[in-house]
């Protein structure tokens, strides 16, 4: 999946004049079929199976810690997310001003806070 993230963010990384959608328009007739198969194949799935990824692994780690209770399964999501936003922050100051590592980390300090909701309507379960 990272090499699919890797090619999906590419022609961030080419050059041109007219640019369209992040890809420039001047290229030879290989650089339009190559723009027409990562647009197509690459970039409409490559993005959402990484985050369906991302909350598979969270939904992992919360199920192995089922013993646990809530609240220390909470802070080890809190934990995952300070480190996601720290190095994403970093990655982005330094590196690659399009990293999404720090937004991942933000919405799972959010999305901790849904560990161990009961299934159905309150009160029921």
């Amino acid at each position: 999946m990272l090499c699919f993230i890797a090619l999906a963010n590419s022609h961030y990384f080419l050059s041109g004049r007219p640019v369209l959608g992040g890809y420039p328009q001047d290229g030879s007739p290989l650089d339009s079929a190559a723009t027409w198969l990562i647009a197509t194949f690459v970039d409409g799935r490559a993005f959402p199976m990484f985050g369906l990824l991302f909350g598979y692994g969270v939904a992992h780690m919360a199920r192995r810690r089922s013993d646990a209770a809530p609240r220390s399964v909470r802070r080890l999501l809190w934990r995952r997310s300070l480190a996601l936003v720290v190095i994403g922050s970093l990655h982005g100051l330094l590196l690659y001003a399009g990293d999404i590592l720090a937004a991942y980390g933000v919405l799972l300090f959010l999305g901790a806070w849904t560990v161990r909701w009961k299934d159905g309507p309150a009160g029921t379960a």
